[in-house]
């Protein structure tokens, strides 16, 4: 008998491990990207200027005095964000999480594996936090269009990239960690500029 490990490898593995995981999803046939048209395929958190997750403090139904609408996961729909629904902290408490034109928010927790992953571009002007279930991605916008990265996070590849990484059951869960490993083809951003329009 060939042993494979000494340890077992099914199991939830550190990021940098993850591509040798034994475990039936990820090595599942059609989550497997054929990237061979691709001349430069990169880990995403080799592009990123910064990703973070957001606040877990407890909010409230009513906006009160200097507080700041907090988008949650149930504000990502499939056309962007939709602003309503809303709960409020004080700014004092997210002033560090406020969100910028053109972050892109991902959904990391779910009962659903189809909802973890789920992502959109924040274009708001007005201020606005993310909740605890959310990640907010910057991306080094000098290698990388943000609505193009939310669009490959959405396409076909991207999500066998999405559900090769998250894990659990029954929540199911995408970790930092593991949105830095996805691989995203690097093309020039007039390439990028053509698909986005």
């Amino acid at each position: 008998m060939h042993k494979v490990s000494r340890r077992p490898l099914i199991f939830l593995t550190e990021p940098p491990e993850e591509d040798s995981r034994l475990d039936i999803g990820f090595c599942n046939p059609t989550l497997l990207n054929d990237f061979s048209s691709f001349s430069d395929i990169r880990p995403l958190g080799s592009l990123l200027a910064d990703i973070c997750y957001g606040t877990s403090i407890k909010c409230h139904n009513e906006s009160q005095d200097d507080d700041l609408p907090i988008l949650r996961m149930n504000n990502l729909v499939d056309d962007g964000i939709q602003y309503d629904d809303l709960v409020y902290a004080p700014r004092s408490e997210v002033q560090s999480l406020m969100l910028d034109e053109s972050d892109i928010l991902v959904n990391r927790t779910n009962g659903s594996k189809n909802l973890v992953g789920k992502c959109a571009l924040f274009i708001g002007k007005e201020e606005y936090s993310f909740a605890s279930y959310l990640l907010r991605i910057k991306v080094d916008e000098n290698e990388l269009l943000p609505k193009f990265v939310t669009l490959y996070l959405q396409s076909g590849m991207g999500r066998n990239e999405i559900d090769r990484r998250s894990f659990g059951a029954p929540q199911c869960n995408l970790s930092m960690g593991h949105i830095k490993n996805i691989k995203i083809p690097l093309v020039p951003k007039p390439i990028q500029q053509r698909i986005i329009d």
